[in-house]
């Protein structure tokens, strides 16, 4: 919550699409995992498992460039 007098947090675009593809990636990976029948092409296991390391990597991407602006701001 912000308090008054402060301003909110300031986000830079880019978080919001890297956050937005480790999603749809994790999403892809887990589809691929526990529904195979949806998509033939993320059936195989190595594909899926890509998907979702590489989503991993993302968010983690995304949480470094979260903390970043919010230690940046603080000061």
């Amino acid at each position: 919550m912000v308090k008054k007098g402060e301003r909110p947090l300031p986000l830079p675009p880019l978080f919001f699409v890297v956050s937005i593809s480790a999603s749809l990636l994790l999403a892809a990976g887990l589809v691929g995992l526990f529904a195979p029948q949806v998509s033939s092409l993320l059936a195989d296991r190595p594909i899926a498992f890509a998907c979702i390391g590489a989503g991993g990597v993302l968010e983690l991407w995304a949480m470094v460039q979260l903390s970043g602006v919010a230690r940046k701001t603080s000061r």
